[in-house]
C-alpha cells in the first residue's frame, strides 16, 4: 500500500525503520524484489486481488527499467542516498516529497490526491517530507468517494506519471552494477512465477533469456560456476548459495516450459555440488567448494537469512530431482539433512522456514502430475494458474526418456496422470475430472 513499496517508480525497499512499515530504508535490492515477485505471484494465484497484481506489475517494471543490464543479467542494488537540492547526500532524497512539490506537480483533483496518498499526519516523515502511503486500495477508495473505479484508476495513472516526470529531474541514487549469480537466479524464478500467474509470454521469455545468459557467462562446461564476473574478466568463484538458487530456478524452468535441457542443467550442477561442496561423513554441504583453500574454516549455512539457507534449498533440490530423475539416493540424502535439522528447528523455528516448507511437503507427500500428449501446453497453462506447492510437474507431447514419462503416451490422446511415489490413479483426459482433488 506504499511506504516500503515505491508507488511512483516501482519496486520495494529493503526494509522499514518503523513499526507501521511506512518509512523505508530506501535501498532496493535485487534479491528482495526477485523473491517478492514469487511471493506476490503465489498470492495472486491463491487470491486474485487487483492489489496483488498491481504490486506484482510494479516490481516487474522496476526490475526491467532499473536493474536490467544492457549486456545481460540484472544489477544488484540501488542506494538509499542521493544528492538533495543542496547537492548533499541524503537518505531518501530521490523518493520523498514536500507538500509544496506535490501541490505544484499534481494538476487535477489535488485534494483527492492528498487524501488517497495521505499527505497528512499519517504520511508525514520529517522536515516537511512525506512518503506516499495508502490506507485503502483503489477499489475501496473510489467507492468511498463515489467515483467510478475506471475513472479513478485513469486519474491515478496521470498522478503517478506526473510524479515520475518530476522525479526524473532529480539526481538518481548510485546503482551497484554487479551482476550476482544467485540474485539473478532468484529474479529468474520470480519472473517464471509471474508468467504462471499472469500468462504473459514476455515474462517467461525474459526469465529464460536471463538463465541462458547466466549459463553462457557464469557456468563452465564442467559445472563450476562464478558468483560475479567482472567486465575486466576477473571472476569470483560461486558459493553454495549460487549453485542452490540456480538449480532451483532450473527445476522451476523445466516445470514451466518442459524443455528437458533445464533438468539436465540442474542435474549437472547437483553432481558438481556433491563432488565439491558435500561434507565428508555428513549429508550437508559446505558454503565454499573444496578448491577454495584460502579459508581457514568452511562453514555450513543452515539458517535462513535474507535469502533462504543454501543447505535447505539444496535439500529441496535433491528431493525434487530424486522424483524427476528416479534417484532415490538423493531423496535419502535430503531426508537425512532434514533429520539433522530437527533439534535446531525445534529450538528456533523462525530461522528455518525453508526447512519447514520441505518438512511439510514431505509429511503431506509430494504428488507427481504428469501430462502427455499434444495438448499438454493448454493443460499445463491451467495448472500453472493453481497453487500446487507439494506437486512436481512433468509434461511432453510424446514419450521421452524422463522416468515419469515412460510408457505413458497414447496416440491421439492427451492424458493426465496424478501420482504419488509412482503409484497413479487412472489417467484422465480433462482437468475437470480431478479438479476437486487438486484444489484439496
Amino acid at each position: 500500500m506504499g511506504g516500503i513499496h515505491d508507488l511512483v517508480g516501482g519496486g520495494i525497499a529493503r526494509y522499514a525503520v518503523d513499526a507501521y512499515w511506512h518509512i523505508p530504508h530506501f535501498e532496493k535490492m535485487a534479491y528482495d524484489n526477485g523473491q517478492l515477485l514469487s511471493s506476490y505471484s503465489i498470492a495472486y494465484r491463491r487470491d486474485p486481488k487487483p492489489l496483488y497484481k498491481e504490486t506484482l506489475e510494479s516490481i516487474i517494471r522496476f526490475i526491467e527499467e532499473e536493474l536490467s543490464a544492457p549486456e545481460g543479467g540484472f544489477y544488484s542494488a540501488i542506494d538509499a542516498d542521493s544528492p538533495n537540492k543542496q547537492g548533499e547526500k541524503e537518505e531518501g532524497a530521490y523518493y520523498v516529497w514536500t507538500q509544496k512539490e506535490l501541490a505544484s506537480t499534481i494538476t487535477d483533483d489535488k485534494t483527492l490526491f492528498m487524501d488517497y496518498y495521505n499527505i497528512n499526519s499519517f504520511g508525514y516523515w520529517e522536515d516537511d517530507k512525506y512518503v506516499l502511503i495508502r490506507k485503502q486500495d483503489a477499489t475501496s477508495f473510489a467507492k468511498a468517494n463515489q467515483i467510478r473505479l475506471t475513472a479513478f484508476e485513469q486519474l491515478n495513472r496521470q498522478w503517478l506519471i506526473q510524479l515520475q516526470e518530476v522525479r526524473q529531474l532529480r539526481i538518481p541514487p548510485f546503482k551497484d552494477q554487479k551482476v550476482i549469480l544467485s540474485w539473478n537466479a532468484l529474479i529468474s524464478k520470480g519472473l517464471l512465477d509471474a508468467y504462471r500467474s499472469l500468462g504473459v509470454d514476455a515474462l517467461r521469455d525474459r526469465a529464460l533469456k536471463n538463465l541462458n545468459y547466466l549459463f553462457a557467462h557464469y557456468v563452465e562446461s564442467g559445472g563450476k560456476t562464478y558468483r560475479i564476473v567482472h567486465p575486466d574478466g576477473q571472476k569470483i568463484s560461486g558459493f553454495l548459495e549460487d549453485y542452490a538458487t540456480l538449480i532451483t530456478s532450473c527445476i522451476y524452468a523445466y516445470e514451466t516450459v518442459f524443455d528437458p535441457i533445464w533438468l539436465k542443467r540442474a542435474e549437472n550442477l547437483t553432481h558438481y555440488c556433491l563432488s565439491h561442496f558435500k561434507a565428508h561423513n555428513s549429508p550437508f554441504f559446505y558454503f565454499t567448494a573444496t578448491q577454495d583453500h584460502s579459508l581457514i574454516v568452511r562453514k555450513k549455512e543452515t539458517e535462513d537469512n535474507v535469502i533462504p539457507s543454501s543447505n535447505a534449498l539444496m535439500a529441496e533440490n535433491l528431493y525434487r530431482l530424486a522424483i524427476h530423475l528416479d534417484a532415490p539416493r538423493w531423496k535419502k540424502q535430503a531426508l537425512a539433512m532434514l533429520d539433522g535439522m530437527q533439534e535446531k528447528i525445534e529450538d528456533y523455528p523462525k530461522a528455518y522456514g525453508q526447512w519447514l516448507q520441505l518438512y511439510c511437503k514431505h509429511q503431506k507427500g509430494m504428488n507427481e502430475l504428469v501430462v502427455v500428449g499434444k495438448n499438454y501446453k493448454n493443460i499445463m497453462a491451467q495448472l500453472h494458474q493453481m497453487e500446487l506447492p507439494n506437486t512436481v510437474l512433468v509434461a511432453a507431447a510424446t514419450e521421452t526418456d524422463l522416468p515419469l514419462l515412460r510408457n505413458r503416451f497414447q496416440k491421439n490422446k492427451t492424458l493426465i496422470y496424478w501420482c504419488q511415489n509412482n503409484r497413479c490413479l487412472q489417467p484422465v483426459e480433462t482437468l475437470n475430472t480431478i479438479r476437486d482433488q487438486l484444489n484439496t
